[in-house]
């Protein structure tokens, strides 16, 4: 199994840009790596993965919510330090040292334009989510929550084993999402985190069937038992969540349906369909001539949605080219060695 987890603390949504790097780093000293260029940030993020998994030390790599081509940070939790990139650090959080490179390059206008960009195509990614709650009035009109509560109440007593330690202390959530829409179209690493446990339960169902409603009461008794738990956000809508990991119980719950939709990679694993479960699974056919319409209009407006992250996307690569024009490897590679000199 790799000593490296990937995955990313913000993205491009529906509510704007999101960023959940304060949970995955509150417990940790932060060492921030400042400049201009995400490629140079990212070539110093490179280096230090290089070297850390070379000696067989566990880390985690912030995947850049713009693109899977940059890294935004690396989390080193056996050494108690994260180091990471300014863009995405808020500025009340501690730092115990800034790696500042290439201070006196001014790159504000070209950051303002390409956030205007990013701005007009969350509106349209917003006006697609409340395109698809139409579709969810659909199934939570003949949803069956009695049975769906139920299901809940099983697989807490099938996977979440009961904590009675007189020093139980409330669980930890680390906040993050295992995707982005990206200035290259949506992306997820959900093939590389399913292996990260042994066990795994895939929630199929449509929009508005309690996938969501679910993984949250799991979170709730997970914490509630004392077990810290990793809660990826939707991409798309973040106030849903995705997929829930619990390390310490080795176990994963996740929405596997339609653009997401995972096979099952064991025989332990378990597969709940909410279509028939909560007695949806006609919904489609009785209303599909309704159901065609509003998907036809958040495709169409979804399309102009992805044309502006792909125009934004544009902007930051010509921005890119502009600032590593005249940076050379061995530049690169005297401030990882000075970086590295004072990690260690």
């Amino acid at each position: 199994m790799s000593n490296i987890k990937q995955y990313f603390v913000t993205s491009h949504t529906a509510h704007g840009f999101v960023n959940y790097l304060a949970s995955n780093i509150s417990e940790v000293e932060v060492y921030l790596v400042s400049h201009p260029s995400l490629t140079f940030k990212t070539q110093i993020f490179q280096q230090l993965i290089n070297y850390f998994s070379e000696n067989d030390e566990p880390i985690e790599v912030l995947i850049s919510g713009h693109s899977k081509h940059y890294i935004e940070g690396v989390i080193v939790p056996s050494r108690s330090l994260a180091i990471v990139a300014n863009h995405i650090m808020s500025n009340d959080r501690d730092v115990k040292q800034e790696f500042a490179f290439g201070r006196s390059i001014d790159v504000t206008e070209k950051h303002k334009a390409i956030n205007e960009t990013f701005q007009q195509a969350y509106n349209y990614i917003a006006e697609s989510l409340q395109t698809h709650m139409k579709i969810e009035d659909f199934y939570i009109q003949v949803m069956d929550f009695n049975r769906s509560n139920e299901l809940i109440a099983q697989v807490k007593e099938q996977f979440i084993t009961s904590n009675v330690r007189g020093d139980l202390r409330q669980g930890k959530i680390y906040q993050r999402l295992f995707g982005s829409n990206t200035i290259h179209g949506n992306y997820n690493i959900v093939p590389e985190l399913l292996p990260t446990v042994e066990r795994r339960l895939y929630l199929q169902g449509g929009p508005g069937t309690g996938k969501s409603v679910f993984m949250k009461e799991i979170v709730k008794s997970c914490l509630a038992n004392g077990y810290d738990v990793e809660q990826y956000m939707c991409s798309f809508d973040p106030s849903s969540i995705d997929m829930v990991i619990v390390p310490k119980l080795s176990f994963c719950i996740l929405d596997s349906t339609g653009s997401h939709k995972f096979s099952p990679l064991s025989d332990q694993d378990v597969v709940i369909d909410l279509f028939k479960q909560s007695r949806t699974s006609d919904i489609e056919e009785q209303q599909k001539e309704a159901m065609t319409q509003i998907k036809d209009e958040q495709r169409t407006v979804r399309k102009k949605g992805n044309a502006l992250m792909h125009q934004a996307g544009q902007q930051i690569e010509a921005l890119e080219k502009m600032l590593m024009h005249h940076v050379t490897q061995a530049e690169v590679d005297r401030k990882v060695s000075a970086i590295l000199a004072i990690l260690l």
